[in-house]
C-alpha cells in the first residue's frame, strides 16, 4: 500500500475556464470552471513528483460544518474530489489569514487523529516574539537578531524612541509577506509613518505630533501582537530595500541541507523587499559578488548558511521536528548581517523566477523524501479507509 500523503490547506476555488477562439459560445452559455487549490502549482508538483516515489499525495481542506473535510487527488490534470481521506502523513500548508481558517485547520488536525493516527511532516513555529526570546539565548545566534520589545500602546513607542531612536519600525508578531508593517521616522520636524496595510497595500501617512501618530497606530494594530525595533538601513546603494532568504529542508536521510537562496529586491523607499509586496529576486551569490566582491560575498554567504543550520537544529530543538525553514537575512550599510525572521511554512517561487529550476525542483521532492523517510520510520500504519 501507497504512502498517503495529505497537502492540508485553508480551502479551495473554481475559476472560470475562458473559451480559446476557436470555440464558439452560445449566447447566455455559462463558462466552465476549473477548481484551483491555495499554491496550485506546488500541490500540482508534489501530486506529479510523489507519484514518481511512489507516494500517493492527495491535498485535504476543511469544511465549514465541523468533523467535515474534504479530499482531492489530481487526475488527468484535474483535481477531483475523491471522498474523506485518511492520511499517513500530513503536510500543513494551511497559512490562515483569517483567525477562523486557522480554527478550522487546526479543528481538521485533531478530527483526522481521532480517526487514525497520522505524522505531522512539520511543525509549526509560534510567534516572532517567542522565536526571537529562543535564538537570543545561544551566543552563536543572539548577535544577528536586531534589538526587539513588545509594543505595548504609547509607552511602549516611546520607551523604544528613547532606545533605539527617532526610526522605528513596527511588525506583526504573527505576520507574514510584509502585511501590517509601519516604519515611524521623524523627517521635518513631523512624524512620517510608511508601511503596508492588511491587504498589502502601500500606505504614507504624515503627523504634526506624536499624539496623533500614537492615536492612529493604536487604531491601526488593535488588539493584534506587535513587536518594535529600530529602523535598519538594509537597502542597496539605490535605496531598494533587500533581503536574503536561504531555504533550508531535510532531505532524504533526514539532514539539514540548504535547498538554495535568493536575494528579494524591493521598490526604492519601501519598507518591504518580499515578492507579494512587488520585489523582484536575484541570484544570491551573483547579487552579493556585485556588491561586496566576490571573497567577502562568499564569506559571507558561508556564514550565511552555516548560521541558517545551526538555526534550523536550534529551533528544532525547542519547538519539535521541522521539514523545512526560511531564513530571511537583512544586510546593512557596514555589511553587517541580521536575521530578521524564520519561517515554517516558506515559499519557493523565487527559485523558478530566476530560473534556477534545480533549486525549484529540490525544493518541491525534499518534503517528500523527507515523508517517505518518516513514513518508513514509524510504518506499518493502520489502514487507510477513503
Amino acid at each position: 500500500m501507497r504512502l498517503v500523503i495529505a497537502i492540508l490547506t485553508s480551502g479551495t476555488e473554481y475559476v472560470p475556464i475562458l473559451p480559446s477562439r476557436s470555440e464558439a459560445v452560445r449566447p447566455g452559455a455559462a463558462f466552465r470552471r476549473k477548481l484551483r487549490m491555495p499554491e496550485d502549482g506546488f500541490c500540482r508538483e508534489l501530486a506529479v513528483y510523489g507519484s514518481g516515489l511512489d507516494l500517493d499525495v492527495a491535498v485535504i481542506c476543511p469544511d465549514r460544518a465541523a468533523g467535515e473535510w474534504h479530499s482531492y487527488r489530481l487526475a488527468e490534470g484535474e483535481w477531483q474530489e475523491c471522498g474523506p481521506l485518511l492520511p499517513d502523513i500530513v503536510y500543513d500548508r494551511c497559512f490562515g489569514c483569517q483567525a477562523g481558517e486557522r480554527s478550522r485547520c487546526r479543528t481538521l488536525l485533531k478530527t483526522l487523529a481521532e480517526h487514525k493516527p497520522f505524522v505531522l511532516l512539520s511543525s509549526e513555529l509560534p510567534g516572532k516574539w517567542e522565536v526571537y526570546r529562543t535564538l537570543r539565548r545561544y551566543p552563536e545566534l543572539a548577535p544577528l537578531l536586531p534589538p526587539t520589545m513588545r509594543y505595548d500602546g504609547a509607552v511602549s513607542l516611546r520607551a523604544a524612541a528613547r532606545a533605539y531612536g527617532d526610526d522605528l519600525i513596527l511588525k506583526p508578531a504573527a505576520g507574514m509577506q510584509g502585511r501590517g508593517i509601519i516604519r515611524i521616522r521623524t523627517v521635518g520636524g513631523r512624524l512620517r509613518l510608511t508601511g503596508r496595510s492588511r491587504l498589502n497595500r502601500p500606505f504614507t501617512l504624515s503627523f504634526a505630533d506624536a499624539i496623533g501618530c500614537i492615536e492612529w497606530t493604536k487604531r491601526f494594530i488593535g488588539t493584534a501582537h506587535y513587536l518594535i525595533q529600530p529602523y535598519l538601513q538594509l537597502a542597496d546603494s539605490s535605496g531598494r530595500p533587500f533581503d536574503l532568504r536561504v531555504l533550508m529542508q531535510k532531505n532524504g536521510n533526514g539532514r539539514w541541507t540548504e535547498t538554495g537562496s535568493a536575494i528579494r529586491l524591493g521598490f526604492p523607499g519601501s519598507v518591504t523587499s518580499n515578492l507579494h509586496g512587488g520585489g523582484t529576486p536575484r541570484p544570491a551569490r551573483a547579487w552579493l559578488r556585485e556588491t561586496y566582491g566576490e571573497t567577502a560575498a562568499d564569506d559571507l554567504l558561508g556564514n550565511i548558511v552555516r548560521w541558517s543550520h545551526t538555526a534550523a537544529e536550534t529551533l528544532e530543538q525547542n519547538y519539535g521536528r521541522f521539514a523545512e525553514i526560511g531564513f530571511d537575512y537583512g544586510i546593512d550599510r557596514n555589511g553587517r548581517p541580521w536575521l530578521l525572521e524564520a519561517n515554517s511554512k516558506p515559499g519557493r517561487q523565487s527559485f523558478r523566477m530566476l530560473g534556477d529550476l534545480q533549486a525549484a525542483k529540490d525544493s518541491v521532492i525534499q518534503p517528500l523524501l523527507y515523508a517517505r523517510l518518516l513514513g518508513r520510520r514509524y510504518s506499518p500504519f493502520e489502514t487507510n479507509v477513503s
